[in-house]
């Protein structure tokens, strides 16, 4: 459970939820080129499968420079390996298989070796082996493959999780040598540990240094690849203060660290007593009850998390090789009762607890975070400590559920730690109970740096997905079946013991466990149900090749008037496919192929159902093979014989470039489309439900002419976004979504005009071509879906509301749009998108001749079925938005906003519905929720009800659902409104926003023209209410900030705070925006800066007496030193020189505030000029303040500070210091008299006076200087 104890830590302040992330995220990114894979090691490997006749297909996962993070063969198959590794043992065919096919796994390079880590050889059937990745005798931290061989036969597959491409190193652009050496490191690593954890220096020991080569990609972090010095650092008197640290062999800096204590048959009990010691042994294996509590109970629970080990996985110990259980009870760290239990690996391999935490759960949970750490050795940081966690969490409620102690009610399964003295502190079942997610991209998923990177809080995702393949339920859209508890533990157990690398993604665990059905012997449906789980906790790797795209149900006539349904697909692209199964019910989705009746078995991509009957509703389930280690499923519905559904999308063409493409002009100006969600819910509560297009029903109006909400008002005021062009950004929403049966919390929007719910790259046809091909790929509202020109004009900002997120494109330009100059056409369009799923477009004038506008689910553009299948009646399958009715058609509920009160407030809101004009009756009202008792809403029996409730510190830190249903006659509708009580989080903030360039009088506030010759630098103060009083929280974190020249994104400066002049050229714009985030990972709404200008303004770097100064000077030697201080009478009339840059063409030149006389532009260098008349310059101190020079050209101003000084028209101007080293003093009186005496040969202008002549006066004033000074 982590450094920070088995209760997260510093969960106070960072609230249950999440209740306004507002943040943006830049999806669009600037890579430098990376190596990719050859495609033909890829063949290589894929024709080594023996896979005979098997019905599957080899499932694999890539990444994006196409290198392979797991291939496995189908089962019962495997990859042949050389003839002569045949005969050897199982290392030795991990070994050949490797150097055989590296090149799909990473770049070859002859330094490159693999070295074995662990065998893992306790199954007849299957071994592991786990290599290490090593470069030229350096390993490459985490770099790991775990190869499953196939009995003694072949390979059956691979997780791959290593440093894809070593071209830096082969070429020596990356050096071996780190310029930080190991003792250096140790210094490093040893001043975290003590700033981390405290104590001094002499407490902690290091291991001997290693040198690694770390690529953050590896670990899921950004960055460079490095070298690193690798120390375990330890405290001899702490425990729980030991780490493992990377330090950069280049800067010294901590790279990376994660802990190995982790906040607990041979049994040994020892008692601290209540001190921060190990203690003493009051109870051995075979003793009886010392009589100290936790010390039995901690003896007990141990033996029972022994047994369950044993019975079901045949294991023997932590390191399955009899290890002594050792544990510390009543321990005390800085104050008792110490509340938290944590496992300290080495040296100390024992499970520590406070007084009261020795309960079954927490000491199975502690237990099995050694096995782990003998196992896997998942790195405690990130997703792979998140998985570490969680499968301390699983086996401890497994020996929970199972031992017949302690709380075993149905109201504490599934709760974590429920005879704690401080109560449950987590939940398997409803993760969210807790503030932890359920799901991948859940709002609450943890992206901050503290709790190690979230382990507490992210294995929320795998305890959820755990608890539904044992018990069963529906979720997120999904339906598994209960497995049990053992089945489902040796499942776990199969990922946990072999496969994954120790820096494991859940992307990484989805594939194995894909595996894992394989191995343990699950039949297809049993293995469909798994995958089922796995996607409804969203751990799939997002990639479409292996899935089933487009899949629809449409209803249709066939020539003689019979209803028939028509059924159209694309099949996955993955060479590998071979084949679908199309079953279907009247009962609801088939979950398996033997869920229903099968009507179609093949590869094609469609399928008429001609025996079906009017009236009836046809649920549909499509499955293929070829979903990494699992079947896949697409579903879809429909009713015989009813009209097709309008699909809401509308493409529109002024101008077709085919001769044949009737035209079809924008005609929604100053009007307003509504799309409001109707239908019964057709999931649990809370669950998306409205899968397809027939849960939505449109209305326009027209002569609208204000967009519904202003961009400023009482309440708030809209946020600019600077855009450039096909830019995307990340908009993470503050309540979930639901669109099309699915949930989302991230929506992405693009300058050219849609809301995506999944990520569309910069460069693809989908976000840069407006067509219905594009509109259908992903799904998304395209509100005014067009090539918009953001650097042409025009306004981009966004509000967010209680209820909604606002979009707003004002005055934009799209490309279609431009004219001859003076004729541009502007858009002007805003996008309503509500918490509740209702969506309202608001258009003003629109100009775009090709756009298109509507929603869409991500299936493919409807293709009429006429065009399929002969005998079938065409469906037009185009929509006209234009002739939508003005009044619903449907009931529906009008959107009610995500409600949120403190503890003890109450909470109120109304419910209110619309009815089709003409329609009779009064709809019915009805509510049901996830909290205690009776529902507190009433129905007013007038198409209206009321949610009244009065809620009490018991509620806070909680969030409920309440779903209002209105029916009326066959009609109906819901909503599921969420109630957020004591969990808002106020967001970070940026202000103070300032740009600085260099120039000394400049205000950093305000936009303007700057000069070129300097660097630009970003200031920005963050603020949060609570960053003083909870600063580990809501402290500062990660926050970004971006660069744009001339509005357009400079993203290799990301988080750079300056931007040095080599960037410049003349009338560039630049500004930067900045989001501000927390620590735990919270973000803000971004903040622009000032805009500045660059021009080649004038750059003033000497200033000197004439006389003083060369005729002529090299500008590369400037700045001139050694000059003497440029003083001058203030009855004016001094010469002087201003040397520098852009000073050609002077407009005027002002000293002190007051133009100067004679003004010569000699050239872009050099100016003369004479000295207007001025008082004297302030004296402060006896030291004249000189006064500053302001130099305009037609580029705009410069200024050089304190460059010139007025002395009082009567008072002597002298130089005394004749040998320039900055002091009046002997050696200068010298040099004056031997001027006088002419002794030497003058080597110093010895006219100290000015007067013309060297004399007698010189020296005494020389004198004089000297003894002021």
């Amino acid at each position: 459970m982590g450094a920070n104890g088995f209760v997260a830590a510093n969960r106070r302040g960072r609230g249950l939820r999440i209740a306004a992330m507002g943040g943006l995220c830049l999806i669009a990114a600037f890579l430098a080129q990376a190596a990719e894979v050859n495609p033909e090691d890829l063949d290589s490997l894929y024709k080594a499968l023996l896979a005979g006749q098997s019905s599957e297909p080899l499932r694999k996962w890539q990444s994006d420079d196409g290198f392979l993070r797991f291939v496995g063969a189908p089962p019962d198959t495997f990859f042949a390996v050389s003839q002569g590794a045949k005969a050897a043992t199982a290392e030795s065919l991990a070994h050949a298989f490797v150097s055989a096919h590296i090149g799909a796994f990473a770049t070859r390079s002859s330094r490159q070796t693999f070295e074995t880590d662990r065998v893992n050889a306790r199954f007849t059937d299957r071994t592991y082996v786990r290599l290490q990745q090593v470069y030229q005798g350096i390993p490459v931290f985490a770099g790991q493959m775990v190869v499953q061989t196939h009995g003694t036969s072949g390979v059956a597959c691979v997780m791959s999780d290593v440093l894809h491409d070593l071209t830096p190193l082969d070429t020596g652009a990356l050096s071996l040598t780190p310029s930080v050496g190991d003792t250096a490191a140790q210094d490093a690593a040893t001043q975290w540990m003590i700033k981390e954890y405290g104590g001094a220096i002499s407490e902690y020991a290091i291991e001997t240094p290693q040198r690694v080569i770390f690529d953050p990609a590896i670990v899921d972090q950004e960055g460079a690849v490095t070298i690193a010095w690798k120390l375990t650092v330890a405290s001899s008197e702490n425990p729980m203060a030991i780490e493992v640290i990377l330090v950069d062999g280049y800067t010294g800096k901590v790279v990376f660290h994660y802990p190995l204590a982790y906040e607990a048959k041979v049994r040994a009990i020892s008692d601290a007593d209540s001190t921060a010691s190990l203690g003493r042994l009051v109870r051995s294996e075979g003793d009886p009850p010392c009589g100290i509590r936790d010390a039995d109970l901690a003896y007990d629970f141990l033996g029972d998390t022994y047994d369950f080990y044993y019975r079901v996985h045949n294991r023997d110990s932590i390191d399955n090789k009899g290890m002594e259980l050792a544990a510390t009870v009543r321990y005390c760290y800085f104050y008792c009762p110490y509340p938290n239990a944590f496992w300290a690996g080495e040296p100390w391999n024992r499970m520590v607890f406070g007084e009261g935490y020795a309960v079954d759960d927490v000491t199975a949970h502690e237990l099995t975070h050694g096995v782990t750490d003998s196992e896997s050795n998942l790195i405690y940081q990130g997703q792979s400590g998140a998985m570490n966690e969680s499968f301390s969490d699983i086996w401890g409620e497994f020996v929970d559920l199972t031992n017949g102690k302690g709380t075993d009610t149905a109201a504490a399964r599934w709760l974590m730690g429920e005879d704690l003295p401080i109560g449950a502190i987590r939940s398997m079942k409803d993760p969210t109970l807790f503030g932890d997610p359920d799901r991948l991209n859940s709002p609450l998923y943890y992206t901050g740096f503290g709790d190690n990177g979230g382990v507490h809080y992210n294995s929320g995702i795998l305890n959820k997905l755990c608890y539904l393949l044992t018990d069963g339920d529906t979720f997120n859209g999904q339906t598994v079946a209960g497995m049990g508890i053992e089945p489902v533990a040796r499942l776990f157990y199969e990922t946990q013991i072999a496969p994954l690398p120790m820096a494991a993604s859940f992307s990484d665990f989805y594939m194995f466990l894909g595996q894992a059905t394989i191995n343990q012997g699950l039949d297809f449906n049993q293995r469909l149900n798994v995958r089922a789980a796995a996607e409804a906790v969203e751990i799939a790797p997002a990639t479409s090749e292996e899935k089933i795209r487009g899949f629809r149900a449409l209803p249709a006539l066939d020539r003689y008037g019979r209803p028939v349904i028509a059924l159209t697909w694309a099949n996955p692209s993955s060479e590998n496919f071979r084949r679908v199964i199309l079953v279907r019910s009247t009962a609801g989705f088939p979950q398996n192929p033997s869920d229903g009746m099968q009507l179609y078995q093949g590869t094609e991509e469609k399928f008429l159902d001609i025996a079906v009957v009017r009236g009836t509703k046809y649920f549909y389930s499509l499955f293929s093979d070829t979903a990494y280690g699992f079947p896949d499923r697409a579903t879809g519905c429909a009713t015989a014989g009813a009209e097709p559904p309008d699909f809401l999308s509308q493409a529109f063409e002024t101008q077709p470039a085919r001769p044949s493409v009737t035209p079809s002009p924008f005609d929604l100006s100053y009007s307003q489309i509504t799309f409001w969600p109707v239908g019964a819910a057709t999931g649990g509560l809370g669950e998306p439900s409205l899968p397809d297009y027939a849960n939505y029903a449109a209305t326009i109006r027209r002569n609208i002419y204000e967009l519904p909400v202003a961009r400023q008002d009482a309440d708030g005021v809209a946020q600019t976004v600077p855009y450039n062009a096909d830019m995307v950004y990340g908009y993470t929403f503050s309540s979930p979504f639901q669109f099309f049966g699915k949930k989302y919390s991230t929506l992405y929007i693009a300058a050219n005009g849609y809301i995506a719910f999944a990520p569309i790259q910069q460069g693809t046809v989908e976000n840069s071509v407006p067509s219905l091909a594009s509109h259908f790929a992903v799904p998304r509202i395209s509100f005014l879906f067009t090539h918009f020109m953001p650097t042409a004009g025009g306004l981009i900002w966004l509000r967010e509301l209680d209820d909604r997120l606002v979009v707003t494109f004002e005055n934009m330009i799209s490309v279609d749009a431009v004219g001859a100059p003076g004729n541009n056409l502007p858009n002007t369009v805003q996008a309503e998108v509500y918490h509740s799923g209702h969506v309202r477009l608001t258009y003003l004038y629109v100009g775009a001749r090709t756009a298109v506008v509507g929603l869409s689910d991500g299936m493919g553009v409807p293709v009429d079925p006429s065009t399929l299948f002969p005998n079938v009646r065409s469906v037009n399958v185009r929509s006209d938005l234009s002739e939508l009715p003005q009044s619903l058609t449907a009931l529906a509920i009008e959107p009610i906003a995500t409600q949120s009160v403190d503890p003890g407030e109450w909470l109120n809101f109304d419910v209110r519905t619309t009815v089709p004009v003409g329609t009779p009756g009064t709809p019915a009202l009805q509510a049901e929720w996830d909290g205690a008792g009776a529902v507190p809403f009433a129905d007013n029996h007038d198409g209206t009800g009321a949610f009244r409730w009065q809620t009490t510190y018991e509620d806070r830190n909680t969030i409920f659902t309440v779903r209002i249903t209105a029916t009326l006659g066959t009609m109906s509708a819901y909503q599921d409104v969420t109630l957020m009580v004591g969990v808002d989080v106020p967001l970070p903030d940026a202000i103070d926003l300032r740009l600085h360039s260099g120039d000394p009088v400049e205000d950093p506030s305000r936009s303007r023209v700057v000069s070129m010759e300097y660097p630009l630098t970003a200031e920005y103060t963050y603020t949060h209410p609570m960053a003083l009083s909870d600063p580990l929280n809501f402290g500062e974190g990660r926050s970004i900030v971006m660069w744009y020249k001339n509005n357009v994104y400079a993203g290799g400066l990301t988080n750079q705070m300056t931007v040095p002049p080599t960037a410049f050229k003349a009338e560039d714009r630049w500004f930067f925006v900045v989001t501000p985030k927390t620590a735990y990972g919270l973000s803000g709404m971004p903040r622009m800066s000032p805009v500045v200008t660059l021009m080649p303004l004038p750059l003033v770097q000497t200033v000197a007496l004439r006389a003083d100064v060369p005729a002529v000077v090299s500008p590369s030697s400037l700045p001139l030193s050694g000059l003497p201080r440029a003083v001058g009478s203030s009855a004016g009339g001094t010469e002087i020189v201003l040397l520098g840059k852009n000073l050609g063409q002077p407009l005027s030149v002002t000293v002190g505030g007051i133009e100067a006389r004679s003004l010569r532009g000699i050239n872009d260098n050099r100016i003369e000029l004479t000295t207007p008349e001025h008082v004297p310059s302030p004296e402060v101190g006896g030291v004249r303040i000189a006064e500053d020079i302001r130099v305009t050209t037609r580029f705009g101003s410069g200024t050089v500070r304190e460059a010139f000084t007025y002395v009082p028209a009567d008072v002597a101007i002298v130089k005394a210091d004749v040998n320039l080293d900055g002091f009046v003093n002997a050696v200068d009186i010298q040099l004056v008299i031997n001027a006088v005496l002419q002794k030497y040969s003058p080597v110093v202008d010895a006219d100290v006076n000015r007067d013309g002549r060297v004399n007698s006066a010189d020296i005494q004033i020389t004198i004089n200087e000297a003894l002021l000074r």
